[in-house]
């Protein structure tokens, strides 16, 4: 008798807490991907890049198209 009682008290919220926790997913993936695509915008033009900087990173893609198998 007490779990039906427990579930009779929980009935009223079930549909105002899955509102809220669509409304907070929402709000999280809108997030993510206005963040995904403000990034995929910038240019990165701001960034220096120095000789040392871009051995690296033509090293970090070799090393990383050896390890795929891509050319």
């Amino acid at each position: 008798m007490e779990n039906f009682t427990q579930n009779n008290a929980r009935k009223p919220f079930r549909a105002r807490n899955a509102m809220l926790a669509g409304v907070l997913a929402t709000l999280a993936i809108g997030t993510f991907v206005y963040t995904v695509a403000r990034v995929k915008q910038d240019p990165f033009t701001d960034v220096k890049m120095t000789p040392e900087l871009r051995k690296k990173l033509l090293k970090e893609r070799e090393q990383n198209q050896a390890k795929t198998g891509q050319s």
